[in-house]
């Protein structure tokens, strides 16, 4: 597959992910209670962030120029309330996108197994209780240590936003990022290790920078890019579909 081909598939990977739910009555089951933790989270997140921010900013301005100022503090306000809401909707975001990767994990990861089952990547097998919570555990652990990682490389992503150009690729880095992680539930599923997954991840690269952007579309209507995760994790699945032996190591 030519890679225009590959990018464009990789485009559609959501779509392809929510056909799949739709056609699949056990994809649906489980993709509801991620569905619901990511949908609390973006309101509470959004319903505490929008609360708190213009005294934020109120106190931000206010340090530098004095609400005493009268028309000055007003220009400079308007301004930097916009500025910070800017700021606050990306820094929120991923704030929220990190939390729900944590809370949601456990069931992200059993909707990402039952895709590879679906697809035919793995086995089937029944659901079994005690492997599911040993899986959730681990997964956990996991999804704490890619939060923490995850947060350093926002932060180094964050500056980079503030010079011109660079601004520009730490955008991308940061779909990237979002792209890498879609799959890792499935990584994990299949138990690769890092090496293993940055080699798959190079091998679906024209697909990952498809994904990419499917991910920048969403970011239009803020909070939609959470609400689309369980699809994204079934995307990202079905995307390590075309790596050749994919799935044999494990199963």
């Amino acid at each position: 597959m030519i890679p225009v081909r590959r990018t464009a598939r990789g485009f559609s990977f959501l779509t392809e992910g929510l056909r799949l739910i739709r056609d699949n009555p056990d994809l649906r089951k489980w993709a509801v209670v991620p569905f619901v933790i990511d949908l609390i989270l973006v309101v509470a997140g959004f319903l505490g962030g929008s609360a708190l921010l213009p005294g934020w900013v109120a106190a931000g301005v206010g340090w530098v120029i004095p609400a005493t100022t009268g028309w000055i503090f007003s220009v400079f306000y308007y301004p930097v309330l916009f500025f910070f809401w800017l700021v606050f909707l990306i820094v929120w975001v991923y704030l929220i996108y990190l939390l729900a990767s944590v809370v949601a994990a456990p069931f992200n990861a059993i909707l990402a197994e039952r895709t590879l089952m679906k697809i035919g990547m793995i086995a089937e097998r029944p659901f079994n209780m005690a492997k599911w919570t040993a899986t959730s555990v681990k997964m956990m652990v996991t999804a704490l240590i890619k939060a923490g990682v995850f947060l350093i490389l926002g932060i180094f992503i964050f500056a980079l936003s503030f010079v011109p150009v660079l601004n520009v690729l730490s955008s991308y880095l940061a779909l990237m990022v979002m792209s890498f992680d879609s799959m890792d539930y499935s990584y994990e599923i299949l138990e690769l290790n890092l090496r293993e997954r940055l080699k798959v991840f190079k091998q679906v690269f024209p697909e990952a920078n498809g994904m990419a952007g499917a991910f920048a579309v969403t970011l239009l209507l803020p909070g939609l890019t959470l609400l689309a995760m369980p699809a994204a994790v079934v995307g990202g699945a079905s995307i390590l579909s075309s790596v050749p032996n994919l799935g044999r190591k494990s199963w």
